[in-house]
């Protein structure tokens, strides 16, 4: 391939970027629908399967067990591989196991389905983990990571609304069928758009181009290294990624218990129908992505691209938020 001029360098990254971004930004959200959807229509299935609360848990934790080690293994290979199609694919296979869920008629076949749906949607945050380090640089890295944690929260505050209505109006079936086609169909799109690193389309590093001290300094510290090597080096000699894991997995504590379980607590405890307590979850999914921009710029434009003053703030106002709903009179 034929040297670039600067011009058309700046050129293909202007485009790629914000493209990149829609794709996963749209990708994301699609794997929230095939993660959410149970959840939205486990009132209606308790009552048409029998299943006890005991059943809904033990469905919940291996679901959550097998997304975890996907996620960490497909992380691992990802960085090695890099495969573009990989996203797609996982995409793909949440929404078949969607449409499986909707005609399984007992608790073992559930299980099954779910678990193996734990495993695909470990495959879709290793890709955008790798094209948002590598197409968007340090210093304003905030700005599109928070651009793209509002997948999160879109998927998150659609899949309430589509689960309700197909739900009420068809039954809990229709609510896993149509997340799951609709991914299939964007899982199909997906294979096609993703790209590899700039460097595989033929580009300098985002560095280079940016000219960021903070990012050039970080491509210089952080050589190709092998598998083995990167397990090691980047995590179980990595003090700073054990303090953020332990960290995040009591944040998600609260983001699950809420999520999960906030609908059943409505539906059955104040009497709420399953439409206007799907509803009032997803006003939790509008929260995030108002604080998922303002996470991500304001660390950019507060702290310097530093994220540690940022997720200071936000913690204290987690504690004061969850203090608040706890104390609340109901």
């Amino acid at each position: 391939m034929p040297a670039l001029s600067a011009e058309q360098v700046t050129q293909r990254y202007r485009r790629l970027r914000p493209r990149l971004l829609l794709c996963m930004v749209t990708g994301y959200a699609a794997f929230y629908l095939t993660r959410k959807s149970l959840n939205y229509v486990l009132p209606a299935l308790q009552l048409d399967l029998g299943l006890s609360k005991s059943d809904i848990g033990l469905i919940g934790s291996l679901f959550y067990l097998s997304y975890g080690l996907s996620k960490f293994a497909a992380g691992l290979w990802h960085d090695s591989k890099g495969q573009r199609a990989f996203m797609g694919i996982g995409l793909m296979a949440t929404g078949v196991l969607n449409v499986l869920f909707a005609f399984g008629d007992s608790l073992p076949l559930l299980l099954f389905i779910w678990t193996l749906n734990g495993f695909f949607q470990g495959w879709g945050w290793p890709p955008c983990a790798r094209l948002l380090t590598h197409w968007y640089s340090r210093n304003e890295r905030g700005f599109w990571w928070g651009c793209w944690n509002t997948s999160i929260n879109i998927g998150g505050a659609i899949i309430p609304l589509i689960c309700a209505f197909a739900a009420h109006r068809w039954g809990w079936q229709a609510a896993m069928l149509t997340p799951g086609i609709i991914s299939i169909v964007l899982g199909l799109w997906l294979t096609t758009q993703l790209r590899g690193t700039p460097q595989e389309e033929g580009l300098p590093t985002v560095g280079e181009w940016r000219n960021d001290p903070l990012e050039l300094r970080q491509e210089q510290q952080s050589p190709p290294m092998g598998l083995w090597q990167m397990l090691r080096t980047t995590m179980l000699q990595n003090p700073m990624i054990w303090l953020l894991g332990a960290s995040y997995v009591l944040v998600y504590l609260i983001r699950i218990a809420l999520n999960d379980w906030g609908n059943i607590w409505l539906a059955e405890s104040h009497g709420v129908n399953l439409v206007s307590a799907n509803a009032t979850v997803m006003l939790f999914e509008v929260g995030g992505l108002l604080g998922a921009l303002f996470a991500g710029w304001g660390s950019d434009l507060l702290f310097s691209g530093q994220r540690a003053p940022m997720i200071l703030l936000f913690t204290l106002g987690l504690m004061v938020s969850v203090a608040a709903l706890w104390l609340a009179p109901v």
